[in-house]
């Protein structure tokens, strides 16, 4: 095979080296001229941490939904294990799923729900929506942190193994 030779009209292009490549100075840079990269997004602090925590709690949300599912549940609400649970008077007793916009009042220890519901620790209350297992919570829970937590929730001792998956206004 033979080699390669230049031609008078073209040149070979040798590839930089760190030693041929300038690194600009401080001074070098114009005022006027942008810094190449945007500073990172700082993390979020604790407070801010706590404020979104604190509005969440144990709640876990579904999301929204075109349908919904019309079962009728009523029970007491009960809290265990930083997980909200539903205990039916027949002595069923549910993790449950909330609808998206639904927030945890802590220093009252109570659900606010979408529909103005204030939900206390022991409140006897109703809603429409229907009961699943965590094979099935998934179509209905955002994220799938919700759900390993949802589905957590319903393995705890107390309760049966189901969720009560909330898709209704709440009465009390």
């Amino acid at each position: 095979m033979a080699e390669p030779t230049a031609s008078p009209e073209t040149t070979p292009i040798e590839a930089p080296t760190s030693d041929s490549i300038a690194s600009p100075e401080a001074s070098d840079v114009p005022a006027t001229q942008a810094p190449a990269t945007q500073a990172p997004t700082p993390p979020a602090t604790a407070a801010q941490a706590e404020t979104d925590d604190a509005a969440s709690g144990p709640v876990i949300v579904i999301q929204p939904s075109e349908f919904a599912e019309e079962a009728a549940g009523e029970g007491t609400l009960f809290l265990q294990d930083d997980c909200l649970l539903f205990s039916a008077p027949d002595g069923e007793v549910s993790a449950v799923a909330w609808p998206d916009g639904t927030t945890w009042d802590a220093p009252s220890e109570s659900v606010l729900s979408t529909s103005g519901a204030v939900i206390p620790m022991g409140q006897l209350f109703s809603a429409g929506g229907g009961f699943h297992t965590a094979d099935t919570v998934g179509a209905f829970v955002i994220d799938p942190d919700a759900v390993a937590e949802v589905t957590r929730c319903a393995n705890l001792e107390a309760s049966d193994g189901s969720i009560f998956v909330i898709q209704s206004p709440v009465d009390l």
